[in-house]
């Protein structure tokens, strides 16, 4: 009988993960290797991004997380959004939980009858102010740490579905030195935001958690929430404090299985 990989398929305001629990067996093939194969949109089942829960013990679940082309991640907003859903969902921990990442330490409240999760985490790391050049023009732009690291550019509110987040990226990387950034497109006023962001790994998402903080630490609403409404159309709730911030919004699981590899 061939025998294969269990997995879930998760989906965070858009953004969509397979999760494999490695608790107490290790994957088939190295991680990397086994997010290209799951993420590949064609051949395998699709998504942003591969979650494999390590441990969860103490309610306390432990997760690694790479990017769809295989390159590992320090944190993923959204995500741990996710795994912390069915985390509860599967029993392996209670409603009130801590998820630890390998850049990151969050806890989550989950209400999973609304299928919404709420992360509490430290505040974005302001590291840099730069200015990114379009032509003759400058769209002004900061660099922040939410785990891993974001670029966030402030664009007019008519341009934001039009820019070239390739382009926008190379620009980054022209002010920065940074290679292949998170970049995040950032257009709106008072305490509504829409975004657009090209991930590392990835391209271009419906929507990204770790963004949506960085983009609210940028526009300085200190304190109040914000909402971030990414191409998906699902917004995320982000409020941004004093050494702490606040990420919320829905999550569900969309499907499990078993995935069986290509033969070798």
């Amino acid at each position: 009988m061939r025998t294969g990989l269990a997995f879930w398929k998760l989906d965070g305001a858009g953004n969509d993960f397979v999760l494999v629990d490695g608790r107490s067996a290790a994957p088939p093939m190295e991680p990397p290797r086994l997010a290209r194969a799951l993420c590949d949109r064609r051949r395998g089942i699709g998504a942003d991004g591969l979650l494999v829960v390590l441990d969860a013990e103490e309610n306390r679940v432990r997760v690694g997380y790479w990017n769809a082309d295989g390159s590992p991640a320090a944190f993923c907003g959204n995500g741990a959004r996710c795994v912390a859903l069915l985390a509860v969902l599967e029993g392996w921990a209670d409603p009130s939980l801590e998820l630890s990442f390998p850049g990151l330490v969050t806890r989550a409240d989950v209400r999973a009858g609304e299928g919404r999760v709420r992360l509490a985490l430290p505040a974005p790391e302001p590291t840099g102010e730069f200015v990114v050049h379009l032509g003759d023009r400058g769209l002004p732009a900061g660099l922040w740490k939410v785990g891993v690291d974001h670029a966030v550019v402030a664009v007019p509110a008519p341009e934001l579905a039009s820019l070239s987040l390739v382009e926008v990226s190379r620009a980054v990387e022209e002010a920065t030195g940074l290679e292949d950034p998170n970049v995040t497109l950032v257009a709106g006023e008072g305490r509504r935001l829409h975004v657009r962001t090209r991930e590392r790994g990835v391209g271009e998402t419906l929507a990204c958690g770790s963004a949506a903080l960085a983009a609210a630490a940028f526009w300085g609403e200190r304190g109040a929430v914000v909402e971030i409404v990414p191409p998906g159309g699902a917004p995320l709730l982000a409020r941004v404090a004093a050494g702490e911030a606040m990420l919320e919004g829905p999550a569900r699981v969309v499907f499990s299985g078993t995935w069986r590899p290509h033969p070798a």
